[in-house]
C-alpha cells in the first residue's frame, strides 16, 4: 500500500482524491496532509500547515494540487527525504519548472497540468494536425473552468501551445482580451472562460478559410483528475529518478 502525502488536501482536488481513495481504492491511504488552509474537517487524516517536522513514513508518495508556494516546499521536502512527488499543481512559475527539473534528477518526479488520459491524446492529435496543415490555418485555443479558478489561462492550454510551438517554432502566443489588433499570420491564440462550475473544457481550432477543424475535450467531474493523479503516484513509486509525465504512464 502506498501512502500519500496529500499537498493542498483543503483545495478541491485535494478532497477530490481523499475521497477516491476512502471510496474505492484499497492501494492508496492518506497518511497526512499539507494545507496552509486548515479547513478541513471530518477527515481520517492529519493535516499540517507546512512540511517542517513532519517525517514521511515508508513507501510513500506525494501528490500535490495545492499552490505555485506550497508546491515549492513539496518540491524541496520530497527531494531532501528521497519522496517520489506527483505534482499537478498548475499556475507554476519558470523558477519552479527548473527546481522540478533539478529535484527529477534525485527523486521520481511526475510533472503534468492535466492527469486525464483524453487530455494527453488530444495533445497527439492537435500536434499531428499542426504537422499536416500549412500556415493559411489559424490556430485559437479556447479553455473554460470554473470561477473560483486561479490561474489564467490554464497550464493545459499553455502546453497545448507549447505541443504546437513544438511542431511550429515561428509561431507566437497571443492572450486574447489583453492583446489587441488585427489577427496576425503564425499566432496562437488563447481565450480563458471563467465562470459556474465548470470542471474543464478545451477547444483547439485550426481555422481555415473555407473549413475549421475543432478538437475539443471536456472533464465532466474532478474524479478523473484524481483517478489519473493516483495512476501517477503508483507508477512514480516504482520509477528511477527522472522527470515524468502523463505520456510516460501511458506507456505512449
Amino acid at each position: 500500500m502506498l501512502n500519500v502525502i496529500l499537498s493542498g488536501a483543503s483545495g478541491r482536488m485535494g478532497q477530490e482524491v481523499a475521497k477516491v481513495i476512502n471510496e474505492q481504492n484499497q492501494s492508496f491511504k492518506v497518511c497526512f496532509g499539507v494545507d496552509k488552509s486548515l479547513s478541513l474537517q471530518n477527515q481520517d487524516f492529519v493535516v499540517y500547515p507546512s512540511y517542517k517536522g513532519v517525517v514521511p513514513p515508508e513507501n510513500a508518495v506525494i501528490v500535490d494540487f495545492s499552490s505555485p508556494e506550497l508546491a515549492i516546499e513539496s518540491l524541496s521536502f520530497a527531494e531532501s527525504r528521497g519522496v517520489p512527488l506527483v505534482l499537478c499543481t498548475t499556475g507554476l512559475t519558470a523558477e519552479i519548472y527548473e527546481k522540478a527539473n533539478l529535484a527529477s534528477k534525485r527523486i521520481p518526479l511526475f510533472l503534468d497540468s492535466n492527469v486525464s488520459p483524453g487530455i494527453t491524446y488530444i495533445k497527439r492529435a492537435v500536434a499531428e494536425c499542426a504537422k499536416m496543415l500549412d500556415d493559411s490555418f489559424d490556430i485559437e485555443i479556447i479553455e473554460y473552468h470554473h470561477r473560483k479558478k486561479a490561474d489564467c489561462p490554464s497550464g493545459t492550454a499553455l502546453d497545448i501551445a507549447k505541443e504546437i510551438l513544438a511542431i511550429k517554432p515561428n509561431y507566437k502566443i497571443s492572450f486574447r482580451g489583453t492583446d489587441g489588433g488585427e489577427r496576425c499570420k503564425k499566432e496562437i491564440g488563447i481565450h480563458s472562460v471563467r465562470g459556474g462550475t465548470i470542471t474543464g473544457k478545451h477547444e483547439v481550432m485550426f481555422i481555415g478559410d473555407d473549413e475549421v477543424i475543432t478538437f475539443s475535450h471536456s472533464a465532466a467531474t474532478k474524479r478523473v483528475f484524481a483517478l489519473g493523479a493516483l495512476r501517477a503516484a503508483a507508477f512514480v513509486s516504482k520509477m528511477p529518478p527522472g522527470l515524468y509525465d502523463l505520456r510516460s504512464v501511458l506507456g505512449n
